[in-house]
């Protein structure tokens, strides 16, 4: 009787180190994160952007209406055209979870203008030590061994890096980089309406005078920009 307790527990004892040892290797379905995720992804990431532009307008006296400079309008959503580019990651010293992002783009872009004539644009126009969109992202690994690049907080200065509206968001996937951010351009403009008869006719004098009446509209483009690409 005792031999057969002593055998039991000798049994369930190397089960304990035999569990024990195959969480600390990763084993059993677990997965150990990577503490320099920053590291892990640095480089340059080779691929195609996909750039679309929508321009809409409050013109005075005018419904409000939308045209797209760049891309193909399907119903609500817009296809984006596509064109070569690259993201560079630097790492950022003492720093293991935030890298130095730069976007470039390499071609131009064929579109419209905003009166529906034929434009060219450079929406990611640069080189990586001049006027490349620049700006940092947060990078952490998940369970599933995705890295993720995240930066939430939207920038509204352009000498600073990226002008978007929605922050960075981004993932490494099996060496695939797709990152995603949108840029907006506002611009309020003060517009001629028409000519009114001054209230004050016939009332402080007898000679009929009119006033120009001025208003203000604004015209807002938003770009939208998708990447896909390896090192």
């Amino acid at each position: 009787m005792k031999k057969i307790i002593y055998s039991g527990f000798c049994l369930f004892a190397s089960l304990a180190l035999f569990t024990a040892c195959s969480e600390d290797d990763g084993g059993n379905g677990s997965f150990l994160t990577s503490s320099t995720p920053a590291q892990d992804v640095a480089g340059i990431y080779n691929g195609t952007w996909t750039v679309s532009a929508v321009w809409v307008t409050d013109e005075l006296g005018v419904e409000p209406n939308k045209r797209v400079l760049i891309g193909t309008e399907k119903g609500d959503d817009v296809e984006g055209v596509a064109m070569d580019g690259e993201v560079v990651m630097r790492t950022v010293e003492g720093n293991n979870y935030a890298s130095d992002l730069s976007v470039i783009g390499k071609e131009s872009v064929q579109g419209i203008d905003k009166k529906g004539e034929p434009e060219t644009y450079e929406p990611l126009e640069g080189d990586e030590t001049t006027e490349a969109l620049k700006t940092k992202v947060n990078i952490f690994q998940t369970s599933n061994g995705v890295y993720n690049l995240v930066n939430k907080v939207a920038n509204s200065d352009e000498t600073a890096g990226l002008t978007n509206t929605a922050g960075v968001n981004g993932t490494i996937k099996d060496g695939t980089l797709t990152l995603n951010f949108t840029q907006q351009e506002k611009i309020a403009k003060i517009a001629y309406i028409a000519d009114v008869v001054n209230a004050a006719y016939g009332l402080c004098n007898t000679t009929s005078e009119q006033r120009k009446v001025f208003g203000t509209s604004t015209e807002v483009t938003t770009y939208s920009y998708s990447f896909s690409g390896v090192k």
